[in-house]
């Protein structure tokens, strides 16, 4: 499991947590989906990333007071048009946050990009081979055409249960948690920048619903998703700080034979796997704030269902293919 600090944070968190488990596994290779598919694009724009022609780039088009990504991408674009669009594609961009994110905790990896066929990240239209999942949710109603009938038959039964989460039934439990901080009891929370918090605060105080939030806060600068991230974040109280702290231990969900060896032989080497998020609680600080950060979020999730129900993770069994 990815922790939920790891997965709705940033690409750069969400890269660090997923390269942080694999490592702690024993695993030295990294499979990720690519729209280029080519790992020597990839190398050729770590490279440019570390000169001082890319940050003086950098900086000038930052002034202009658009996002760091629309800026990183501006700055690459103007040094090497052959690889800036890894920096303006989902699936490339978090592949190239992978290889950063080894390189910062000095770990070598192999790297395999699969070039990703078929509709992009986001596409809105249907295509003759796979449709992207943006399509899928906004048809979702029609979802049996795009999936095998296994999967559908369990994505059926879950709607008939009401077990989909929708974030409009948290809405007033969000914005009344929210109303509650100071600005400056943004600034503890993940993506939130020096004078960010202000704009948040204000924009908290004067909204009555999540649609209104979002929009009353972004900006050129501040992009619509890293809005909802910081706001999500700022009410499951996921704070900054755990992104310095190396993950506590590796929660596995689910294994077979293969997966069996795989974890004896990491727990040779001292890595704290477990199943049960309850026991983990008694190994250290930092591992008990994960595991009731990720009880809390589970609890929540539970509440954003149609048919609401009590989401408990620490009743969690591992499943084990037979």
């Amino acid at each position: 499991e990815l922790p939920v600090c790891y997965s709705m944070s940033t690409t750069q968190n969400f890269a660090l947590g997923g390269v942080s488990i694999l490592l702690a596994l024993g695993c030295d290779t990294l499979i990720f989906g690519s729209e280029c598919g080519e790992l020597e694009k990839f190398s050729t724009a770590i490279t440019l990333l570390k000169t001082d022609e890319f940050k003086e780039k950098l900086d000038k088009h930052l002034k202009k007071g658009i996002s760091f990504a629309a800026a990183r991408y501006n700055a690459i674009k103007d040094l090497d048009k052959s690889v800036a669009e890894i920096f303006n594609t989902p699936n490339d961009t978090l592949g190239l946050e992978y290889i950063l994110e080894a390189e910062k905790i000095e770990k070598s990896f192999n790297f395999h990009p699969i070039k990703r066929v078929g509709a992009d990240h986001s596409g809105k239209i249907k295509t003759n081979k796979f449709c992207s999942a943006s399509y899928i949710r906004n048809n979702i109603k029609h979802a049996k055409k795009f999936m095998p009938i296994s999967a559908y038959n369990i994505f059926k039964n879950e709607i008939k249960c009401g077990k989909i989460a929708d974030y409009k039934n948290l809405e007033n439990a969000i914005l009344s948690h929210l109303k509650r901080f100071d600005a400056k009891d943004f600034l503890s929370f993940a993506d939130v920048n020096e004078g960010l918090e202000n704009r948040i605060k204000k924009a908290v105080d004067s909204s009555t619903t999540l649609d209104e939030l979002f929009d009353s806060i972004k900006t050129k600068r501040y992009a619509h998703s890293r809005i909802r991230r910081i706001i999500l974040s700022s009410f499951l109280g996921i704070e900054k700080s755990l992104y310095d702290e190396d993950i506590p231990y590796v929660r596995v969900l689910a294994f077979n034979k293969k997966g069996e060896e795989l974890i004896k032989m990491a727990k040779n080497n001292g890595i704290n796997i477990v199943s049960s998020l309850k026991a983990v609680e008694e190994t250290s600080v930092i591992a008990k704030k994960f595991a009731q950060l990720e009880y809390n979020a589970g609890k929540i999730y539970g509440l954003a269902y149609n048919k609401k129900e009590d989401f408990n993770e620490y009743k969690y069994k591992v499943y084990k293919e037979s």
